[in-house]
């Protein structure tokens, strides 16, 4: 039984509820949960892997030079003028919500201005995306 359910999930392609069941079975704590917690566990990790794997598709879509930039990395000496706040302002992606395409070209001046730091503004929207 454990097996074939195992293999229907996978036929399924429900990698996250099947990760989060195998769990569940080592775990001696979620035997004593009710079901409807435990069934929520299960579709909460679905969910959870299904946006993680939104996110890393996107990732690989972009073909961005440097993934392992941040914001906190951007050095923000005297000769490149760069303004924390601005950089702040922009982080939080309204412009995009608005549609300002003219923060948008400011933007994409100061990331190239960052010296390659283009994943910067690039993935804090991928992750608004997908929630």
């Amino acid at each position: 039984m454990h097996q074939q359910l195992l293999d229907q999930i996978s036929e399924l392609k429900l990698k996250g509820l099947k990760e989060a069941y195998l769990l569940q079975m080592q775990t001696p704590n979620y035997i004593h949960m009710p079901f409807e917690e435990r069934l929520a566990h299960l579709i909460d990790a679905e969910i959870i892997n299904r946006k993680n794997c939104r996110i890393k598709q996107y990732l690989r879509a972009a073909k961005l030079k440097y993934r392992n930039a941040f914001l906190e990395d951007i050095e923000y000496l005297a000769n490149r003028n760069l303004e924390r706040s601005q950089i702040a302002t922009l982080a939080k992606n309204q412009w995009i919500e608005r549609k300002h395409s003219a923060k948008y070209v400011l933007i994409v001046r100061i990331v190239r201005a960052a010296r390659g730091l283009g994943l910067a503004p690039g993935l804090p929207v991928l992750r608004q995306q997908v929630s």
